[in-house]
């Protein structure tokens, strides 16, 4: 981001087209769609129009940039590995054609798709786990320690039970920033031998067939 701190709030309104609910995470991925790949008309930005996009709306125009050619050599490394099949990309890139119905997604591939992408997050993210405590607005992390999410997220309103964040920064508190809504299960799945699972027996009443609840808690070692 690129923005005096007089045009701060100018440049939060441009922002705020990017920002997506749930995740922080969401806003870089609709940035780089709307800066890198055709929009609905099968149009893409070129260079010159990029670097105008840029300082319409706040942006270093150097690190986008940079972002490009860093997408570009990921790219290229994970087809020289033979880790994706370019041709799946360039099949994708037809269907988002105007008025095609197979580009028009559902709730459902939504969510799959939020899914995939915070569950590779994650993997990368261990260490900035957290989930809601009983007092106002306060979340603990790996190590006990306490955060709240940063005011200016996304998520910062909806207080979800668990979050994933970028960066842990301290201010006046300890704040998560970069935040994203994760569910406890894509921990487990991730963190693997890095959890300690206990599992309590004789939790809360007997269920109708007379077998006892359980809770399962977990913690990042």
């Amino acid at each position: 981001m690129s923005a005096p701190a007089n045009k701060r709030t100018q440049a939060d309104q441009k922002h705020a087209v990017f920002r997506q609910d749930d995740s922080d995470f969401l806003f870089y991925l609709s940035l780089w769609k709307a800066l890198f790949e055709k929009d609905e008309d099968g149009n893409k930005l070129s260079g010159n129009q990029r670097k105008q996009f840029a300082k319409k709306n706040y942006l270093s125009f150097p690190h986008v940039s940079e972002w490009h050619q860093t997408h570009r050599q990921l790219l290229q490394m994970v087809t020289d590995l033979k880790l994706i099949d370019t041709s799946d990309a360039q099949a994708s890139d037809k269907n988002v054609a105007k008025n095609d119905p197979t580009a028009i997604e559902d709730e459902a591939l939504k969510a799959v798709k939020y899914a995939n992408l915070h569950r590779a997050l994650l993997t990368g993210l261990l260490s900035i786990i957290a989930h809601k405590t009983e007092s106002r607005g306060e979340y603990l992390a790996a190590r006990q320690q306490k955060a709240k999410i940063f005011p200016a997220s996304t998520v910062f309103k909806q207080i979800p039970p668990w979050v994933m964040a970028f960066e842990m920064v301290e201010t006046s508190q300890v704040f998560m920033r970069t935040v994203a809504k994760i569910e406890p299960e894509w921990i487990i799945s991730a963190a693997g031998n890095l959890l300690s699972i206990i599992i309590l027996n004789r939790i809360g009443p007997k269920k109708q067939d007379g077998s006892k609840h359980t809770r399962r808690l977990v913690y990042l070692a």
